[in-house]
């Protein structure tokens, strides 16, 4: 097994809920609504958490419906920055409004209890460097990941909430003569003035980075969630490979081998049950990030590219575009990766020497090498076919929208 550093071994020493990434993850998970903490075996939530997690799904609906109102008002008079802020901002809203509803299924509910008791790689833990260095790798792409997507997000939250104030800070006398509107996060109706009026957009602000900061948990947690359970999963295909490879030996009699393929087929249809639990749990919110993509990565890239030189706006956007591509990249990247294990299953099987073994047993391995022809392929909600392909058609579509919108506005 190659050199792993001590964070590394902790992984394999360690239960997952000893870790501080699940201990973490699971708080996140309380605080946006997500679940219980309860679900891993941690104690109950405080009571900010409490509170919180009760706000999220009220707040969640009520920010949208305003920012809806508040275009339908003033879609006649705003000027095309503004326009394209809420067309940027109405999408992503909308994504997290359908990660809040999707996570409250009893589906998922019975998917997060069994993730530390019965799907996570530490439970098939063996004294076997294969097994161990297996469990290690998982642990660090999945980490190495949501740690990525968390600064991104963070990162994000800060440019949105400080860079606005910069703004208006230094356009104070254009927006107190009102020959221009103050920068908002998001625009929606508010029974004050706060387009030309700075104090009152002072606190429809501090409501906004609260509003955004818990936006920006929703592109990284419910998505971190699922490329945890997803990577898991791949790492279980993995050890199947590792179990067929490794324990066929040529000197196990009739009764041993006939024991060893039960074993393979109860650990198949146990990754079976798996990839079909996980594709009914998230398949609505990968679903959503993939049209969420197709509709505003285009316009965040036209905002993006039509700011004068020197506009810090362009930073805002240009992080924001990064996290949803960047997340649809990294999702069709890990579907495509379980589909791809498992193509190698059959061949695995074939491979190993079978040629002496009983013709019972044969014909067992005839029946184990059908059901594992069954691909791995991951389809969204609506029959949305998943990974690479979609993926780049999405980015081409990006760039063909971004440039009929800079032709025609």
């Amino acid at each position: 097994m190659p050199h792993i550093t001590n964070m590394e071994a902790e992984y394999i020493i360690k239960p997952p809920t000893q870790q501080l990434y699940y201990r973490t993850l699971a708080k996140m998970m309380s605080l946006l609504s997500l679940g219980e903490q309860t679900w891993w075996g941690y104690k109950p939530y405080g009571t900010i958490v409490y509170i919180n997690s009760l706000l999220v799904p009220i707040f969640g609906p009520l920010s949208l419906t305003l920012q809806i109102i508040y275009l339908y008002q003033n879609f006649r008079i705003l000027p095309l920055n503004v326009l394209g802020t809420i067309f940027s901002m109405l999408p992503i809203t909308a994504l997290v409004n359908i990660k809040i509803r999707v996570h409250k299924t009893k589906k998922y509910e019975n998917l997060m209890k069994s993730f530390m008791t019965n799907i996570h790689l530490h439970n098939y833990k063996e004294e076997d460097s294969v097994v161990k260095a297996t469990i290690i790798k998982i642990e660090r792409y999945t980490r190495t990941m949501a740690y990525c997507i968390i600064f991104l997000v963070n990162f994000s939250w800060i440019l949105w909430s400080v860079i606005p104030l910069v703004n208006n800070l230094n356009n104070r006398e254009a927006i107190h003569n009102k020959t221009m509107l103050t920068q908002s996060i998001l625009y929606m109706w508010m029974p004050i003035d706060y387009e030309y009026d700075f104090q009152n957009w002072l606190i429809t602000h501090v409501i906004n980075i609260y509003l955004i900061g818990t936006g920006c948990a929703f592109l990284a947690i419910p998505d971190i969630i699922n490329y945890t359970i997803a990577m898991h999963l791949i790492g279980h295909v993995i050890l199947l490979k590792h179990k067929i490879v490794s324990s066929f030996p040529t000197e196990l009699n009739a009764k041993e081998v006939k024991q060893k393929l039960k074993d393979l087929v109860e650990y198949h249809c146990f990754i079976i049950k798996l990839f079909k639990d996980v594709e009914s749990v998230f398949g609505i919110n990968i679903s959503a990030n993939y049209f969420n993509n197709l509709l505003i990565d285009s316009i965040l890239l036209y905002q993006l590219m039509n700011q004068e030189k020197g506009d810090r706006t362009s930073l805002l956007f240009g992080i924001t575009i990064v996290i949803c591509m960047g997340g649809l990249i990294i999702m069709s990247f890990i579907l495509e990766e379980i589909r791809k294990q498992s193509d190698d299953l059959p061949e695995s099987l074939y491979g190993i020497s079978w040629e002496n073994w009983t013709v019972s047993n044969q014909k067992s391995l005839l029946i184990i090498l059908a059901q594992l022809q069954t691909e791995l392929a991951f389809v969204g909600a609506g029959g949305l076919r998943t990974g690479v392909t979609p993926m780049v058609a999405i980015i081409k579509s990006t760039i063909s929208y971004y440039l009929m919108l800079k032709s025609t506005i």
